[in-house]
């Protein structure tokens, strides 16, 4: 390989690699995710659709409108038990 080659190649795998670090999941994600395993076997029909780097989640629920209110204070008194 040639010098242009070589740091084509090293620039092409430093950004595959800086993206896989893109993938993992931040510390308040972690948490979110944890809490959600627990309430949603509470509040059955509720489907987180993602969890931003910050922990704030968006669900919604796959049957009935009921049942908000009990998943967001399952939630609450979960994130406030992992901190």
């Amino acid at each position: 390989m040639e010098g242009k080659d070589v740091r084509a190649f090293v620039a092409c795998l430093g950004f595959l690699v800086a993206g896989c670090a893109a993938l993992a999941n931040t510390p308040a994600q972690d948490r979110t995710w944890a809490a959600y395993e627990v309430c949603r076997t509470m509040v059955p029909g509720v489907q987180i659709d993602r969890v931003d780097p910050d922990g704030n989640y968006w669900y919604w629920r796959t049957s009935s409108p009921y049942g908000f209110a009990d998943f967001n204070a399952c939630m609450q008194t979960e994130l406030a038990r992992q901190r």
